[in-house]
């Protein structure tokens, strides 16, 4: 036997809306339930929460949305992973305990900028790739951190696109090779790293000319100068070669006008003058000619002193005075 109803209709149609009402509180429950097996809270969760038709959850001004595994647990904390989008357009997708950032994840600025790798209590931390970029939109950087040191390729940008600096690093250290080039693309600067990442065994540095011909050739060991040392005219031509022994100057050190000629020779001893030094000019001729013992000028031959007076009698004075004086008198 079938019963009709007899409540009002107006009755009937209360009853259903308030049925209806229930349903985002059932979705939002269902959702919970897809995402995790853990128990939770939904009242705490529905205290602060709202969730839209597309699965975000919009609680006190934030945005979130759970990914695989991820869950609001019994206190409404974030476990697992999410998409948190901020108020100021900062974006973050990844991992997260406790409601902090934990584990890995790519957190993107909204000018731009952008941090993928690992976090550490909402910081980040361990290994991981920034990318920074210039007020006009172009890349400015991208680096890589282990442990909050440099670690892996660094790489610089100019603001009209063009690459500034490579290098990379190893605990905080340059390993390998470090280059730097100017706004026009020319390589300035050249360095080799030894890949101990200490520097204890030497290092190698190129530094060019605008003209992309090479200018310096710079050799090190122990953080100091160490072996020949080279230098370079825009045109090509060599224009002085050193020799170096743990940071000081030692045997001989020449060095050649532009137009190839020998413009110098001396010899050094720990940095000091020692031996026989002489110039020429550019036809060739001996100009200045004096011996030296531990820095000290011990004789000398002025037989062309007297033809450039003016340059000589300064530059002898200063390198060998008491000789000049002899001479004089």
């Amino acid at each position: 036997m079938i019963k009709i109803s007899q409540k009002p209709i107006s009755q009937v149609v209360g009853e259903i809306k308030l049925e209806l009402s229930k349903l985002p509180f059932l979705l939002l429950i269902l959702l919970s339930s897809l995402f995790s097996n853990n128990s939770w809270s939904n009242e705490s969760v529905l205290g602060n929460c709202n969730m839209s038709h597309n699965e975000w959850f919009y609680c006190d001004e934030k945005k979130y949305k759970p990914l695989e595994g991820g869950y609001f647990d019994s206190n409404s904390n974030k476990q697992g992973k999410f998409i948190h989008k901020f108020k100021n357009g900062d974006v973050y997708e990844g991992e997260w305990k406790n409601d902090l950032k934990q584990g890995y994840g790519k957190y993107s600025y909204a000018n731009g900028d952008i941090y993928e790798g690992e976090w550490t209590n909402d910081a980040i931390d361990g290994i991981g790739l920034n990318s920074k970029h210039h007020k006009n939109g172009l890349i400015w950087t991208k680096f890589s951190m282990k442990n909050r040191k440099k670690h892996g390729k660094w790489t610089f940008w100019y603001k009209n696109g063009q690459i500034q600096e490579e290098a990379s690093y190893k605990d905080d250290s340059p390993i390998g090779k470090r280059t730097i080039w100017n706004e026009d693309g020319q390589i300035l600067k050249e360095t080799t790293f030894d890949n101990d990442n200490t520097l204890k065994f030497g290092q190698i540095e190129y530094y060019y000319h605008e003209n992309g011909k090479l200018s310096k050739k710079l050799s090190y060991q122990n953080d100091e100068k160490n072996g020949i040392q080279t230098s370079w005219y825009e045109n090509g031509q060599i224009k002085k070669e050193e020799n170096y022994k743990n940071g000081a100057k030692n045997s001989i050190q020449t060095s050649w006008y532009e137009n190839g000629k020998v413009r110098s020779e001396q010899n050094y001893k720990d940095s000091m003058l020692d031996g026989k030094s002489t110039t020429w000019n550019q036809n060739g001729q001996i100009k200045i000619q004096i011996n030296y013992k531990e820095g000290a000028c011990v004789s000398g031959n002025f037989q062309f002193y007297f033809q450039y007076i003016w340059e000589y009698i300064w530059h002898s004075t200063r390198v060998c005075k008491s000789l000049i004086e002899e001479e004089l008198i």
